[in-house]
């Protein structure tokens, strides 16, 4: 799939393959591998595997790239055969051509003079790429304003469709790694863990509240902006989050069968909330794309289902003095954002998703626990700044707003932020810190 490391423990595949290849490989072997190898198919692969080497990973991205990140069933032969079709041509074309060249051959010194042509340029060009700028910063500037540009809009303002792709930060090759703090140092429990690890992300000497985030990945998504919001204020900022875990006591589904390791989390977090953390407020935020037991289809009764699971965790918080505010969920654009924009038919437009189907409006969990809870459950929606009036685009304000399909990026929430807090404090959760 792309995503392990390699080198990594995949590498022991073919590295035990070579072995066993080596380890059989004598001709006098009667049931050796000798006479497969010795097959025509094998030494002509044999032959062009150097030239094969070299071609099949500019095939594969070339590939990536005008496809849009995907590989189908039909692609992946077809990748092979001209990946082969290049080694061969190229082999018997340039390599065999210039290696047996008599003048190649007879002379030394032009032996030496064709190495060095060849190294000489790749030098050159290593040394121009190393000139060449460094990674994106990650600074916004005046002509990527973010959110701020739906914010100064009127609310039936259209989406600029005719950005360049090229131009947008960040740069669609980083935009994968544009990520959150608590998304990627460590914090958050895998998502076959049941055990809680609450990470201080933010203490202040004399802290004038203590704030707790807690939920799935798309609690982590915030993380950057509430220390921001924190450093502000004053908070002492706790994160408890979860891969893969919403945090209710609705018992989810995970590939078939009991979440059990989301349910026993959810449940030490709520003791912890109450005996060691004792924070001031609870903010709760994720992403109900899970089935539950009693209905495992992760539709709008499921979310609906999760949401009320909420309801008695929330509840309790409250009972012991512990404010909750709850974040919407975000838009899902229903595919990978990034690479869609780097397609060979990549733009703002072709990767825009229509408002209703990339917000679910009315169908999420926050909105089942709001509707049990009312008023006792604000509700921080920030959708307004990432959507039109009619379609929710991949940028806003030329800052690409999501890593993939559904999580923003980080730089999405930087410029978010003042707005975001503005209305986390209009909640009244946090009175006296403001």
């Amino acid at each position: 799939s792309g995503s392990s490391a390699f080198p990594g423990w995949v590498a022991v595949v073919p590295t035990l393959g070579a072995v066993a290849m080596i380890a059989c490989g004598s001709g006098a072997a009667r049931l050796g591998t000798a006479p497969i190898t010795a097959s025509r198919l094998f030494v002509f692969v044999g032959d062009i595997s150097y030239s094969l080497y070299l071609w099949h990973w500019p095939v594969i991205v070339l590939w990536l790239a005008y496809h849009g990140g995907k590989i189908g069933y039909l692609d992946g032969p077809a990748i092979v055969v001209l990946s082969v079709l290049l080694s061969w041509l190229t082999k018997i074309l340039v390599e065999d051509k210039v290696r047996r060249a008599k003048i190649v051959v007879r002379s030394p010194a032009v032996s030496l003079a064709t190495a060095c042509a060849v190294i000489v340029p790749a030098v050159l060009a290593s040394l121009f790429i190393a000139g060449e700028p460094g990674p994106w910063t990650g600074k916004l500037g005046p002509d990527h304003p973010g959110v701020r540009a739906l914010a100064q809009q009127s609310s039936n303002q259209q989406a600029n469709n005719n950005i360049p792709v090229s131009s947008l930060v960040p740069p669609v090759a980083e935009a994968h790694n544009d990520i959150t703090l608590l998304n990627k140092n460590g914090c958050e429990v895998g998502y076959t863990k049941s055990a809680p690890t609450p990470c201080t992300v933010y203490a202040p000497a004399h802290p004038k509240l203590t704030v707790a985030l807690v939920g799935d990945s798309h609690a982590s998504m915030w993380s950057n902006a509430l220390i921001t919001i924190a450093k502000q204020h004053d908070w002492k900022l706790v994160g408890e989050t979860h891969a893969k875990c919403r945090w209710t006591s609705t018992m989810m589904v995970l590939k078939g069968k009991p979440y059990t390791a989301c349910h026993d989390w959810g449940q030490a977090v709520l003791n912890q909330m109450l005996t060691s953390i004792k924070p001031d407020v609870v903010i709760v935020s994720e992403r109900a794309a899970s089935g539950t037991v009693s209905h495992p289809t992760p539709d709008a009764v499921g979310r609906t289902l999760v949401g009320q699971g909420m309801v008695p965790y929330f509840h309790t918080l409250l009972q012991h003095g512990i404010k909750v505010v709850a974040i919407h969920e975000t838009p899902n654009l229903g595919f990978d954002v990034p690479d869609c924009l780097a397609g060979r038919k990549g733009s703002v437009e072709k990767c825009s998703t229509p408002i209703d189907e990339a917000l679910q409006q009315h169908k999420t969990s926050i909105d089942a626990a709001k509707a049990a809870m009312g008023d006792t459950l604000p509700v921080v929606n920030v959708n307004d700044l990432l959507c039109t009036s009619t379609e929710c685009p991949p940028e806003v304000g030329g800052v690409i707003a999501y890593r993939d399909s559904n999580h923003l990026s980080l730089s999405i929430t930087r410029s978010l932020e003042p707005y975001f807090a503005k209305r986390l404090l209009a909640t009244g959760a946090f009175s006296g810190s403001a």
